[in-house]
């Protein structure tokens, strides 16, 4: 990762985009992490602060990037790769500039408290999946080096996978679009994955942002209720 930083880094010196790289860079520095999931996966959490957030291989309704048991197939073959003998302890997340993050993955955001996670997460430059499906990855010695980064040196990854996307113009505002991009599906969303290692709770959780409309008056109770919960907890909902 150093390397392909480096080169950025020397790019940008080149094409009068330094200054822009290192303000973009520092914005990157206070990144988080986001989670996006159903409503009553909220709502289970926050019943119990014993109560564990489940992985993909934990419980059947756990993260998915779409139905169907091809794609199953492409992501157990893909973490086990990626995460050789620890697999099922993995949660993921989105890097964030914001407390959005990927709808396609659910209907509420959950941003992470940083010091819950900073010493078991790193980060890897695009859905591990869907990179392992598109880069015919065979084995762990085929993940180039490089994409991959600890979570205190995250911006520096974001660096080398986005820098050519800065320009002398980009305002930033922009910033928070060009490290998560929202795709019309899962497949086409843009982002830099976060992977946590081991269990998280209610106390995980710092904030919590519903993306989906309320549709009826039932969901609404639902959400006062979950509200009312997660206040007890010290989670800022917007």
């Amino acid at each position: 990762m150093k390397a392909r930083y480096e080169q950025a880094t020397t790019d940008a010196l080149c094409s009068g985009t330094a200054a822009n790289i290192d303000d973009f860079e520092r914005a990157l520095d206070k990144s988080f992490a986001v989670v996006n999931r159903s409503l009553s996966e909220l709502e289970r959490l926050a019943g119990s602060e014993f109560e564990v957030y489940a992985t993909y291989y934990h419980l059947s309704e756990s993260i998915r990037l779409q139905q169907g048991e091809e794609f199953d197939s492409l992501r157990q073959a893909a973490d086990s790769i990626f995460f050789t003998g620890f697999r099922e302890e993995i949660r993921f997340a989105a890097l964030s500039l914001n407390s959005n993050g990927l709808s396609n993955y659910g209907d509420c955001s959950w941003v992470l408290r940083e010091n819950m996670i900073a010493h078991r997460a790193s980060v890897f430059e695009d859905n591990t999946t869907l990179y392992y499906m598109n880069n015919n990855i065979k084995g762990a010695k085929d993940v180039p080096k490089g994409y991959r980064a600890t979570w205190n040196e995250r911006a520096k990854l974001c660096v080398a996978k986005l820098a050519p996307k800065i320009d002398t113009t980009t305002n930033s505002v922009e910033y928070s679009d060009i490290l998560l991009h929202q795709g019309a599906t899962s497949k086409e969303d843009d982002f830099v994955e976060v992977h946590i290692f081991g269990p998280m709770t209610i106390r995980t959780i710092e904030e919590v942002t519903f993306t989906s409309k309320i549709k009826n008056k039932a969901e609404q109770v639902k959400i006062k209720g979950i509200k009312e919960k997660l206040g007890k907890y010290g989670v800022k909902v917007n």
